[in-house]
């Protein structure tokens, strides 16, 4: 269901962000909830603290212009 990921920043030094773009909200759940490398990475980043903070937010696209190829 993912549609396009960018991400920002590196690790260990300085900021770092992901922005993605998902097909439904069904499809990020999916990822999120059941997929083993996602929450096997949510614990290295526990055990790790890879982040001093975490914000997750979920927008909605109210248009568009152009295409994905």
């Amino acid at each position: 269901g993912l549609i396009a990921a960018i991400g920002i920043g590196e690790a260990p030094i300085g900021l770092q962000g992901t922005f993605s773009l998902w097909e439904s909200a069904a499809a990020i759940r999916e990822f999120a909830y059941k997929g083993a490398a996602h929450q096997k990475a949510i614990a290295d980043t526990s055990t790790y603290k890879w982040y001093s903070e975490e914000l997750f937010a979920r927008f909605a696209v109210l248009d568009q212009r152009g295409s994905i190829q």
